[in-house]
């Protein structure tokens, strides 16, 4: 039996005296999709920032295929293949689309095997290439030179997104990538998302609220409540647990 890419293992956080995460255990193996789902104050947002390095769990270890990355801060994990997305799209409103992509893009091919350098004032071809091919993956080929504050939030999302991918993670983590998006631009952004997937480059963690995305893209659900695992497994097994329709979504996680 293959061991997982990440494992979290007894996971504590409080802030002050108010315990947000309690014993979580997670694991997150090769080419899936894992969901991690509960009602606002649950603690999924704190367990991404704790994942991802952003925060450091008061107890309990995290590791990255059997390394220990339990104090390893956040630019480095993004070096050693941890990619997030957040609630509020993160991107450079100044530039533009093509512009953030080059950034990702460069950054990528820098930080192989050594520090971050200087980007290029001019980049070569071939980042701009690639820079473009991903804009045209992502539907954003459009609106590639506009300033990238005048996109709609969909746009940003997905261009997020597209950064995320341009650095080639082996765990892409989506903190609720379809928040606050139009109808159609929830659409584009699960049907991208299930095509990344699809090619099984790298696992998927992500938090959602919304049930057609969960029930569309995940293989496994994990669903905390107040801050503590109150189930784990395949969506069948999630959609008619008694105790996840009691404490979640109610009789909405059955027929969804």
């Amino acid at each position: 039996m293959k061991s997982p890419l990440l494992e979290a293992t007894a996971l504590e956080k409080s802030y002050g005296r108010i315990s947000v995460l309690k014993n979580v255990d997670l694991t997150i193996d090769r080419g899936e999709a894992h969901i991690v789902i509960g009602p606002n104050g649950a603690g999924k947002t704190t367990l991404f920032k704790v994942l991802s390095g952003e925060l450091f769990p008061g107890s309990g270890a995290i590791r990255l295929e059997g390394q220990d990355i339990t104090n390893v801060p956040d630019w480095q994990r993004v070096r050693m293949g941890i990619g997030r997305t957040f609630q509020s799209a993160r991107v450079f409103s100044d530039l533009t689309p093509f512009e953030n992509m080059i950034v990702a893009v460069e950054a990528r091919a820098r930080t192989r095997g050594g520090l971050l350098q200087l980007l290029s004032i001019r980049p070569n071809a071939e980042n701009r290439d690639a820079a473009r091919v991903i804009l045209r993956d992502f539907l954003l080929e459009t609106v590639a030179d506009r300033p990238t504050r005048t996109l709609s939030h969909g746009d940003k999302k997905r261009l997020e997104l597209a950064m995320a991918v341009a650095g080639k993670p082996r765990i892409l983590m989506l903190d609720e990538p379809t928040a606050g998006m139009a109808p159609a631009d929830r659409h584009k952004c699960i049907e991208l998302i299930g095509r990344l997937l699809a090619k099984g480059d790298f696992s998927l963690l992500l938090t959602e609220h919304d049930m057609e995305v969960v029930f569309g893209l995940a293989t496994r659900i994990t669903v905390l409540n107040y801050g503590e695992v109150i189930a784990s497994g395949a969506p069948q097994d999630i959609r008619s647990n008694a105790r996840v329709r009691e404490v979640y979504l109610g009789h909405e996680l059955a027929t969804a």
